[in-house]
């Protein structure tokens, strides 16, 4: 106390105040002379603040989730593995459809135009199995039940992959919010 007492009547005298003085209140820093800057991190409306000297830019957040959560990380992994492979099945599948459906096409191309062959000129053997298997009716019916079966198909291989992306998203979303509350325990911590 008497230490304290004799630098403040020392002080007075001189009129000047040392840098060590607990009462010296210190001038006011310069924006450009913080150590903290205010950056926006877009997750909803939250900001953060961040020292500069100490992160250098943002957390390489795989390197992160790697080495802090490696289910979580593998989790991802197995996810992200998956959506590809859906989405390769869902372009085979649409593959699948449109060259059924040009066969389809073709085939009723075929049947309504008229025939490029003279029916006069077939043996009578011939004709007789054209005549037996001709029924051009039957084959239309069928051609149509394999129209319907197709479309059908189609339906259900797009309804497959909106329910695949579907569950595959909401797992996604579950595990960045996972990452995310992990991440923020963690800085936190």
């Amino acid at each position: 106390m008497e230490a304290i007492a004799e630098l403040q009547s020392k002080q007075e005298k001189t009129g000047e105040q040392s840098l060590d003085s607990p009462l010296k209140k210190l001038p006011r820093k310069a924006s450009h002379q913080c150590t903290t800057r205010r950056s926006t991190i877009y997750r909803g409306r939250r900001s953060s603040s961040v020292k500069v000297g100490v992160i250098g830019g943002p957390p390489n957040m795989q390197q992160v989730l790697a080495e802090s959560f490696p289910e979580i990380a593998a989790k991802i992994e197995r996810l992200e593995a998956y959506r590809t492979c859906l989405r390769k099945e869902r372009e085979s599948a649409a593959k699948f459809v449109a060259n059924v459906q040009a066969e389809h096409d073709a085939s009723l191309k075929d049947l309504q135009e008229p025939s490029q062959f003279d029916v006069s000129s077939l043996t009578l053997s011939e004709k007789s199995i054209l005549q037996g298997t001709a029924d051009y009716q039957s084959i239309w019916q069928a051609l149509a039940r394999y129209r319907q079966a197709t479309r059908s198909l189609a339906d259900m291989f797009r309804q497959l992959a909106h329910k695949q992306a579907v569950l595959l998203d909401q797992q996604l979303r579950a595990s960045r919010a996972e990452l995310q509350a992990a991440l923020e325990r963690r800085t936190a911590g």
